[in-house]
């Protein structure tokens, strides 16, 4: 019975198969320009990223989004870059140059030789990557190279068609020269350097001396070779035939050996696309109680008769991602060539300890010569064990020659597995590993190399991104700290002409309604006074005349006092002067209007503004000392004495009126209510008056009482 190579549709597996091939060739995998630059003069410097970035930070952060997600759909067509440093097997290694700083360095020379002239089609070099070196640096990667190639006179590009090994050699020719520049660092990733298919016999690396680098060292030296059809074929530097030397070799096994440089091995993993695409790879678990150890034997058929070259057997994943190498590989691996069917001509090979041989997750590698076949039988015994359990893993079986891949969808049949992983054969044919695409082995370091500047453009990209966000959150939280400012700014504006605007309403209403009660009052007043007047004329009874006298005094300080409040509200603000001046004319007023004879000498007063409590005592001391002048003292003349001596305002009130012993309580004077007033503004009052000899107040207040504000002591008395 033969089972399909895949569980899917051919039909699948070829559309998978175009779309990396288109993706492939659309991001120039095998553009004939160089990865790396061969000369100096060829080095294409980058303007800085910064230069190109928007100054408008959401422009900015939209650019950098764009890039980022361009750069990784061109990264995503590109290999895996897997790093797998190797603890030990690390490549060459030169001698350290025993010169001193200050002079000249002998430098160091590799050359590698085939026994025929091949095309050269490219030439890579990987850095070593140790365990205990990681980010963007290698281990002392050359800063200086240069490279050449030679062929003996007559050899013939052609693979096979070569002169004996006794003709003479011919010129050196240079094809990659940075002996006077340092080469660009190439990080962990390798140099691929592109050339133009020369055939060649040897290579020979030169590495000048450098005065910063006293020894160098190298993972692996690939040598691509170009088949006829103009196309990068197989890595020539891992043939059987190939020899290599070198003036200054370190050997210090396992670590380093000069048969390390060209023996496959590099830390960068296996060749596999960086998308995931297909299913997962074979993996094929007995039950714990299953006593029959029957090898596992696979059958391909590939189709016709072809030339075999070598196996590639690719270990597969670890489940539920476990870092485990080699997982599930077998422990024995023989394998049967045959052009029958019955594998009666078979050639064999075996592989007898399969897991030491695979080194670090890399892949097994079965060199069979170039021989002919059509049947692959391939038996696998000692498998792994796990949980108890005897388990099979495999990834991916490659049967090849050069770049030839012959196993590619070839019908797959097996036994000695349960039946139910058989539709799972497919997978080891599919072209798939891991979910990749298995890439060949040019493609593989070429693509790499390639990714050297994708990636650490898009780590800059990552970095600006990060950036750009982080001043984008500061600029809108600054925003919002400055909306916000506006915006209480504006409400208290608002605010403020509102409320200025209800002041001035309320302000019109007052003066309004102190100008009606100024009207209808006050005019209601003088009619009564008047009507007191004319009857007091009128009247003969002394009693009656001295009563309609009181009631016309007290309808003029009635009216004064309603003068003074409609003053007051009209005036909000009043200076000294003007204050005194207010008071002056209301005794004047009122006391002349009783017959007295009022003097006023006023010294000079400060310009200054007297807060409204303050002038409301004032006043109203005023009103209580010319109550009392006009009803009691009867006198016939009054001085007031006003003015202000340094600190203090002195305001004296003398009359030649019928006086009072000082001794006697006088309850409807209000005195009490005088001093407390001006005690209230911190001032003091001398009262001097004796019976016959008229009455004396001295007040003494200090200036700064007066024009300052609201007194805590201030009870508004009355």
């Amino acid at each position: 019975m033969t089972v399909s190579q895949t569980p899917f549709p051919l039909f699948r597996r070829i559309v998978w198969r175009g779309v990396i091939v288109l993706l492939w060739c659309g991001v120039g995998a095998r553009s004939v320009e160089a990865v790396d630059p061969r000369f100096p003069h060829e080095r294409k410097v980058e303007a800085p990223m910064d230069e190109q970035l928007p100054t408008w930070l959401p422009s900015r952060i939209q650019y950098l989004e764009q890039e980022r997600t361009r750069l990784m759909e061109r990264i995503s067509t590109l290999p895996q870059h897997l790093l797998r440093p190797l603890p030990d097997h690390h490549g060459y290694h030169s001698l350290p140059d025993t010169a001193s700083q200050d002079a000249a360095h002998s430098g160091d020379e590799l050359i590698i030789e085939w026994g025929f002239s091949s095309p050269l089609d490219a030439i890579a070099l990987v850095p070593a990557l140790l365990s205990r070196v990681s980010g963007t640096e290698n281990y002392a990667f050359p800063r200086r190279l240069r490279i050449e190639i030679q062929r003996r006179v007559g050899d013939q590009n052609d693979q096979g068609v070569s002169v004996p090994d006794d003709t003479p050699w011919g010129p050196w020719i240079e094809v990659v020269n940075w002996q006077d520049d340092d080469l660009p660092n190439p990080g962990m990733y390798p140099v691929f350097f592109q050339l133009d298919g020369q055939g060649m016999r040897r290579i020979r690396f030169t590495f000048p001396p450098h005065p910063d680098q006293r020894f160098f060292a190298l993972g692996e030296i690939y040598a691509f070779r170009r088949d006829n059809q103009g196309r990068t074929s197989d890595n020539m530097a891992v043939w059987r035939l190939t020899k290599t030397s070198a003036l200054k070799s370190l050997q210090a096994a396992p670590s380093w050996e000069l048969s390390y440089v060209n023996d496959g091995v590099v830390g960068f993993g296996l060749p596999l696309s960086e998308t995931r695409l297909g299913e997962e790879d074979l993996f094929v678990r007995w039950p714990s109680d299953a006593t029959d150890e029957e090898p596992v034997q696979i059958t391909l058929d590939l189709g016709r008769i072809r030339y075999v070259g070598r196996f590639h057997f690719w270990p597969g994943e670890a489940p539920v991602g476990m870092e485990v190498p080699n997982f599930g590989f077998p422990g024995s691996i023989s394998i049967e060539v045959s052009t029958q069917s019955d594998f009666s001509d078979a050639a064999v090979f075996s592989v007898s300890n399969a897991r030491s041989e695979m080194f670090y997750d890399n892949l097994l590698n079965v060199s069979t010569g170039r021989l002919q076949g059509r049947y692959v039988r391939i038996t696998f015994s000692n498998l792994a064990q796990y949980r108890g359990q005897r388990v099979l893993s495999l990834g991916e079986i490659r049967v090849s020659e050069f770049e030839q891949v012959w196993s590619l969808n070839c019908q797959i049949d097996a036994t000695g597995i349960p039946e139910e992983y058989r539709p799972q054969l497919g997978r080891l044919v599919d072209g798939l590993s891991r979910q990749r695409q298995i890439l060949s082995e040019s493609d593989w370091i070429r693509g790499l190399a390639e990714r050297k500047s994708l990636d650490a453009r898009l780590a800059k990209v990552e970095d600006l991104l990060v950036t750009a966000r982080a001043g984008w959150i500061r600029m809108q939280v600054q925003s919002s700290v400055g909306i916000a400012l506006l915006l209480i700014l504006i409400s208290l504006c608002v605010w403020w002409v509102l409320k200025r605007n209800h002041n001035r309403s309320l302000w019109a209403l007052r003066r309004q309604i102190t100008r009606d009660l100024h009207d209808d009052v006050g005019g209601n007043l003088g009619s009564v006074a008047l009507i007191a007047e004319r009857i007091e004329s009128d009247i003969q009874d002394p009693r009656l005349r001295t009563e309609l006298s009181d009631l016309s005094l007290f309808v003029r300080e009635a009216t004064a006092s309603l003068r003074d409040v409609v003053w007051m509200v009209d005036r909000h603000e009043t200076s000294l002067p003007e204050l005194v001046g207010k008071l002056t004319h209301r005794a004047q007023r009122i006391l002349g209007s009783v017959g007295m004879d009022v003097q006023v000498n006023q010294g000079p007063l400060p310009e200054q503004i007297v807060s409204l409590a303050k002038k409301r005592q004032l006043i109203m001391v005023f009103k209580e000392v010319i109550h009392n002048c006009a009803r009691h003292s009867q006198a016939s003349r009054v001085e007031f004495d006003l003015r202000a001596e340094g600190e203090t305002l002195r305001i004296r009130f003398a009359d030649d009126g019928c006086g009072f012993a000082e001794s006697d309580s006088h309850d409807g004077w209000g005195l009490d209510s005088i001093r407390k007033r001006i005690q209230e503004m911190d001032g003091q009052v001398v009262i001097r008056s004796a019976p016959g000899a008229g009455t004396t107040l001295d007040f003494e207040i200090p200036l700064q009482s007066i024009f300052n504000g609201h007194n805590s002591r201030y009870r508004s008395s009355n």
